[in-house]
């Protein structure tokens, strides 16, 4: 009776000692995810506005980026490539300009901010940045004559951190249709949503 008792004993305290250690190991790593782990950005974009300046079409978009991460990250360079579900067409664009969002629809050059710079964002913090897109001077791919129609995914890519590597974001899709493309022209700034975005306000109930 004794050596089953103290049997029973020894059971209970190794349960004990394994949910201790269960306990202390998730802890452990709560606290590396709130305090030590390195910066982790993610970027979600606004609807893209389309617009036509000196003959050439480029794009306003806001940048939201997000550090999930909990140490300060950097994000020293974005790019934004369009490319086409119907062919092999792929537009690439900088960021040329920062620009103000309530002044960019002015008729003078007030709206720009300045030059593009490097966005630090802190840990668990985010960061809103609007971006006039220039084409890439000189890419193979760019229409600087005719523009056609094209179902476009939108795709942020970014640099952080001193990587080299460019960093793929999620992308979102945007139709350039004929009559879009005629506005443009006629020097209309158009905004366009996402396919996502509507999809997702049509499912509301």
């Amino acid at each position: 009776m004794a050596a089953t008792s103290s049997g029973t004993l020894g059971t209970v305290q190794w349960i004990s000692l394994a949910f201790s250690f269960v306990a202390l190991t998730m802890s452990a790593i709560v606290a590396y995810m709130s305090t030590l782990s390195g910066s982790d950005i993610q970027v979600s974009v606004s609807s893209p506005q389309w617009v036509m300046r000196d003959k050439t079409i480029q794009v306003k978009l806001t940048c939201v980026f997000s550090n999930r991460g909990a140490r300060t990250g950097v994000v020293e360079d974005v790019m934004l490539r369009l490319e086409s579900e119907d062919d092999t067409t792929r537009w690439l664009f900088y960021p040329g300009l920062r620009v103000d969002d309530t002044k960019f629809l002015e008729a003078d050059a007030k709206g720009i901010m300045g030059t593009v710079y490097p966005v630090s964002i802190a840990g668990k913090q985010t960061q809103a940045v609007t971006y006039l897109f220039l084409p890439m001077l000189k890419h193979p791919d760019f229409p600087y004559g005719e523009i056609k129609p094209h179902k476009f995914r939108f795709v942020v890519l970014t640099r952080s951190n001193g990587c080299r590597r460019w960093k793929k974001q999620p992308p979102v899709t945007v139709v350039l249709s004929q009559d879009a493309i005629n506005a443009i022209q006629t020097g209309t700034t158009m905004q366009q949503y996402p396919e996502e975005f509507d999809q997702a306000r049509r499912n509301i109930k």
